[in-house]
């Protein structure tokens, strides 16, 4: 339907499950996509499969604990393409430390 034509997307942890289904749904509407991942053989393969069907895409290999490697790949974005209009952040940095933000204790759940 396009629905995202000419609309450019950078989708983190694209390798697999719901972010590489995420980034072949958003080039399936007619968006660009960056598809973003730690491991080059799932981003290959996310790229593969999104110019079979007619997509454009471009893949970064990025772990999302560096800092440089996200500053790095949204430049890469933005000279490939000169913008992002969506960003999916379906990626989790291990390195931090759980929050407990938006944990209510029981006595304050809301009814």
């Amino acid at each position: 339907m396009n629905r995202l034509n000419e609309k450019v997307a950078l989708v983190m942890g694209a390798g697999r499950g719901i972010g590489r289904a995420t980034a072949k749904l958003f080039a399936s509407e007619g968006a660009k996509v960056a598809v973003l991942s730690r491991t080059q053989t799932q981003i290959d393969a996310v790229v593969s499969e999104i110019a079979a069907a007619g997509g454009t895409a471009i893949g970064i290999r990025c772990d999302i604990s560096e800092a440089e490697q996200i500053l790095s790949a949204v430049d890469k974005v933005v000279t490939t393409w000169g913008a992002i209009d969506i960003l999916v952040n379906n990626a989790l940095d291990s390195s931090v430390v759980f929050s407990t933000v938006g944990l209510l204790p029981v006595s304050m759940t809301p009814c």
